[in-house]
């Protein structure tokens, strides 16, 4: 038999300084109820993502970045995908694309006629005749006669099955070495207007074009209010701001110096 007595409802009188008192308590705790949320639910985490893509400029590009979210984290990659995919277009020398107007377009027919180009396309030219001066002319972007005639043997002795080779002849290097004054490089600001008085002056960027590129993401990122980025293209290397817990990034430089 059970021994719990059944529930007897009792009258109960507070008095009025009880009752006071029992009110201010009920009240501050609901005060501090509501103004008490977990660390869990306010506090942001912030983490690093990564993102590496193969498909542009023929070497591996890595973005790194802090984020609250990695939603957050993916429209920041499709930024940089989006404008590294832009540049891969414009500044190929190998492959045509529907609409666009880039360096192979220029290779093909700048020498004959004047091409019209995008506005990027006439910035990075400028660059490249900006740094052909002042480094004496050892940057130059006006060496695609000589790169393309590397690249022919190149591409014939992988399509051998030994993959063996051969060197191009003195005489074919010294033809197409007579074509590489970056001075018949002609660029008409007003219009955006590319062309080479040298029939068979041929350009490659390949010397300026990721580091070029990396700076200009940079900046564009710069002004949309990015922060705590490291862009890695190919070795060429750029950081917005530190990580997120104010520390610099760590970038390893080896010494061209030391033996392999």
């Amino acid at each position: 038999m059970s021994t719990h007595k059944p529930f007897e409802r009792q009258n109960v009188c507070l008095r009025p300084r009880t009752l006071l008192r029992s009110l201010v308590l009920s009240l501050f705790l609901i005060i501090f109820s509501g103004c008490s949320a977990s660390p869990q639910q306010t506090e942001k985490t912030v983490q690093a993502y990564e993102v590496s893509w193969f498909q542009y400029f023929d070497t591996l590009i890595q973005v790194t970045a802090y984020a609250d979210s990695e939603a957050e984290f993916q429209t920041l990659a499709r930024l940089i995908e989006t404008e590294t995919s832009i540049w891969n277009r414009l500044l190929d020398n190998y492959h045509a694309y529907s609409g666009v107007n880039n360096i192979y377009t220029l290779n093909q027919k700048a020498g004959t006629t004047a091409v019209e180009v995008d506005q990027r396309i006439i910035d990075i030219l400028q660059f490249g005749q900006d740094m052909h001066s002042k480094t004496l002319g050892k940057t130059n972007i006006a060496m695609g006669s000589l790169t393309q005639l590397w690249q022919t043997y190149r591409d014939d002795a992988r399509s051998r099955e030994d993959m063996q080779g051969e060197l191009p002849e003195a005489e074919e290097l010294q033809k197409a070495s007579s074509h590489v004054d970056l001075s018949q490089l002609i660029i008409d600001d007003d219009k955006n207007l590319v062309r080479f008085k040298d029939p068979l002056l041929k350009l490659d960027l390949g010397s300026i074009a990721k580091g070029y590129v990396t700076e200009s993401l940079k900046q564009l990122l710069l002004s949309k209010g990015y922060d705590n980025i490291l862009l890695n293209w190919g070795g060429n290397l750029q950081t917005i701001g530190a990580k997120e817990d104010g520390t610099p990034w760590r970038l390893g430089v080896k010494n061209p110096f030391e033996n392999p």
